[in-house]
């Protein structure tokens, strides 16, 4: 499978927020991959078998991008038939286009993009922090930063049933 075993953390659109985000939260061992996402009202799971999980090939990846966008760095994976579709970025740079000062920050920024989840059209695609990522403190900056510019506890998180704290 093109993604590591590890927990994946990041945002995801919602309309029960304060900030309209939710934390989400990506988790892949040996045996399932498992979802779990703060709406502000709850929290909403799902867990998918491994042999469930399928490796996308370059024209599904390609499928998922604008025309015209560099793709050579993304892999991707699905969680069953009709699933979530998970696309790791080597570095998000690269699709932007960016040298110098912009591409630094780029490679700070969240590198897997989650697709085929209900409201993405309307509200946008999620995000998520690689395990390595997470470890380093860029999930917990991501929420410092946005809760500095809507307010405190903005943001549903995974702890207390996943309502919005403020």
């Amino acid at each position: 499978m093109h993604l590591p075993n590890g927990t994946y953390r990041g945002l995801t659109p919602t309309d029960e927020s304060p900030s309209a985000l939710g934390e989400m939260e990506v988790v892949i061992d040996d045996r399932n991959v498992s979802l779990r996402i703060a709406t502000g009202l709850e929290i909403v799971t799902d867990s998918v078998p491994r042999s469930e999980v399928k490796d996308l090939t370059h024209d599904e990846v390609v499928a998922q991008f604008n025309e015209g966008a560099d793709i050579t760095d993304v892999v991707g994976i699905k969680l069953g038939d009709d699933g979530v579709i998970l696309l790791l970025l080597a570095d998000p740079a690269n699709l932007r286009g960016l040298s110098g000062e912009g591409r630094e920050e780029s490679r700070n920024a969240a590198r897997v993009v989650v697709r085929g989840m209900f409201g993405e059209e309307a509200f946008g695609p999620s995000h998520l922090f690689t395990p390595q990522q997470v470890e380093a403190g860029l999930f917990d900056q991501a929420l410092t930063a946005i809760e500095a510019e809507v307010g405190p506890l903005a943001v549903p998180p995974q702890c207390g049933a996943g309502r919005a704290r403020s």
